[in-house]
């Protein structure tokens, strides 16, 4: 069968896709067991997920509220502007 060269395009295009998904899995794997690698007691285990996710949220937690602060100095300079 004769494909088109969009066709053949498309089809490595999704397979480049698919092998950067694949390397992605492969490092979050190789870091993930850096750490099952050494032997670790439940709470040791539990305060290192406990850090990285505080780290995971404290950035989306700065971002929020530098916006917040953003959103009330944009209101502050409207309410001047109307009186």
């Amino acid at each position: 069968m004769i494909q088109s060269n969009q066709q053949i395009h498309q089809q490595s295009r999704k397979s480049r896709s698919d092998q950067l998904k694949i390397s992605q899995v492969r490092i979050s794997m190789r870091r993930a067991s850096f750490f099952v690698k050494f032997q670790r007691t439940e709470l040791q285990l539990c305060k290192l997920f406990c850090a990285i996710f505080f780290d995971i949220i404290k950035g989306f937690h700065s971002k929020w509220n530098m916006d917040r602060e953003s959103n009330r100095a944009i209101v502050k300079r409207k309410a001047g502007t109307r009186s």
